[in-house]
């Protein structure tokens, strides 16, 4: 589950409901719209995420969901995403007009690395999801990454 806090809207998810949504298991979504909602037997507060196919074609239906957010799940990041992102493997680092990511086998993830300017440290932040990925450039670029799933 993702938690409410990382996702915004434009984000790419996966939803895991086998008992009401089977036929969205691995189809790639975006999210088109939080809002606050209450659970329909205990009426707790939650939150129901909008969603839209990702791949649509024109001309063609396609039937929008609302989940809440306990079915929403974040997809992993391979290589394989990485690579449809527009990255390039260069050894072991993947490059982008954007971005320079690093596999980490130790930490599971890939790293994005950064320098503090005057120091001779460096800040690592592991990205295990394509959210996140998503997330990172848009936060130091203010551009949407583009992804071709």
């Amino acid at each position: 589950m993702i938690q409410i806090n990382e996702l915004r809207i434009g984000n790419i998810v996966q939803v895991v409901n086998p008992e009401y949504h089977p036929k969205l298991l691995n189809v790639p979504l975006v999210v088109g719209g939080i809002s606050p909602a209450l659970t329909p037997l205990d009426c707790k507060p939650t939150f129901s995420i909008s969603l839209e196919n990702l791949n649509q074609e024109p001309n063609t239906f396609y039937e929008n969901c609302s989940q809440f957010i306990k079915y929403v799940f974040p997809i992993p990041l391979t290589e394989e995403i990485l690579l449809k992102c527009g990255f390039e493997r260069e050894g072991c680092t993947y490059n982008s007009l954007l971005l320079k990511l690093w596999e980490s086998t130790y930490e599971k993830a890939f790293q994005f690395r950064w320098y503090y300017t005057g120091y001779d440290t460096a800040k690592n932040v592991n990205l295990r999801s394509l959210h996140e990925l998503q997330n990172l450039v848009f936060d130091l670029t203010g551009q949407e990454l583009s992804v071709q799933l």
